[in-house]
C-alpha cells in the first residue's frame, strides 16, 4: 500500500485509556487521509483519562466482537494505562504510611 488514503486502521481500546494515546494517532491518521475505526468491548463510547484527571468520552465505531481483522491494514491496541494505577497505589501507600506514623506519635503522648 503506497497511499495513506487506502489505509484502514483499527484502534482497540477500553475505559481508562490514556486519552491522548488514542485520540492523537486517530486524529493524525484521519487528517492524513486514512480511515480509522475505534473498537470497544461494548461498541459504545468509553471514558478516557487525561493524566490523572477524567478525560472526555470517546466514541466507538464498532464492537470488538464485530471486527473483521482482514478489513484492516493496521491495528493498534491500547489497554488501560498501568502507570496511572501504579501512581495511585504509590500515593495510597505513602499517605497510609504517613497516617500510621502520625497515629503512633499521638498515642504515645497520653
Amino acid at each position: 500500500m503506497a497511499n495513506i488514503n487506502e489505509a484502514r486502521v483499527l484502534i482497540i481500546a477500553t475505559d481508562g485509556v490514556e486519552q491522548a494515546e488514542l485520540t492523537t494517532p486517530r486524529d493524525e491518521l484521519r487528517k492524513a487521509g486514512a480511515q480509522v475505526d475505534a473498537a470497544t468491548p461494548s461498541g459504545e463510547e468509553i471514558r478516557g483519562w487525561n493524566m490523572v484527571d477524567r478525560g472526555d468520552t470517546i466514541p466507538a465505531d464498532l464492537k470488538i466482537d464485530d471486527v473483521n481483522r482482514d478489513d484492516y491494514s493496521a491495528r493498534r491496541r491500547r489497554p488501560p494505562s498501568r502507570s496511572r494505577l501504579h501512581v495511585r497505589r504509590a500515593i495510597f501507600r505513602a499517605s497510609s504510611a504517613a497516617m500510621m506514623g502520625a497515629h503512633r506519635g499521638r498515642s504515645g503522648d497520653s
